[in-house]
């Protein structure tokens, strides 16, 4: 009798709600222009849960072209050719700043080191809060562009820039009862009043 209390409930238990792990799709692009702009497009995403937000991120990587000193992107403020060295975030078109690893033309990023004379290695992090994340998610997309100014030259390094969505999908309402289980129960059930047959019985 326990045996078969302990096999329902484990049933039971498969038929409730359950949360879903944290979702992170990751892209990673390459500046191979001067003020490059780089597009990614995330597509089949799960319905976010609608009381949690996301976090995207945004980060410098290797030099696919040169060496380890190569790495990071040219921010470092100097400027090409006159121009400012800067980035712009849009996400499904809204602007989320402008950043920079050197002064004067926007948002001076926080984890950042310098690489050499010109390339900055940096994590940017931008939050969405549910309701946001909730509108960028509704078809299932989610478009990030990264418009880099004028003055970033991609000084033939092939430099990387990786970009991260991670966000809590929502919950499962309700796990469908498997064939396999409804046949369980159901062999249960005859298990059941067979083994009250033979009591009746002695």
């Amino acid at each position: 009798m326990g045996v078969k209390r302990t096999i329902l409930a484990a049933v039971a238990a498969s038929m409730l709600a359950v949360p879903a792990s944290a979702a992170v799709v990751s892209q990673s692009g390459i500046v191979d222009a001067n003020g490059d702009r780089l597009a990614f497009n995330f597509d089949n995403l799960a319905p976010a849960d609608p009381t949690e937000g996301a976090t995207i991120t945004i980060s410098s990587g290797i030099a696919t072209n040169g060496s380890a000193a190569d790495a990071g992107i040219d921010l470092d403020g100097e400027g090409h050719k006159g121009f400012a060295e800067f980035f712009n975030v849009y996400v499904d078109g809204g602007n989320f700043g402008r950043f920079t690893c050197g002064g004067g033309s926007g948002i001076r990023l926080k984890n950042q080191s310098s690489n050499g004379a010109a390339d900055c290695i940096f994590t940017l992090r931008i939050n969405l809060n549910p309701g946001q994340l909730g509108e960028a998610l509704a078809d299932g997309l989610l478009n990030l562009v990264v418009r880099f100014g004028a003055g970033v030259g991609h000084h033939n390094d092939g430099d990387q820039l990786n970009v991260s969505l991670a966000y809590t999908p929502a919950q499962v309402v309700a796990a469908p009862l498997p064939a396999s289980a409804g046949m369980l129960l159901g062999a249960l059930g005859l298990a059941g009043i067979a083994a009250r047959r033979r009591k009746s019985k002695s």
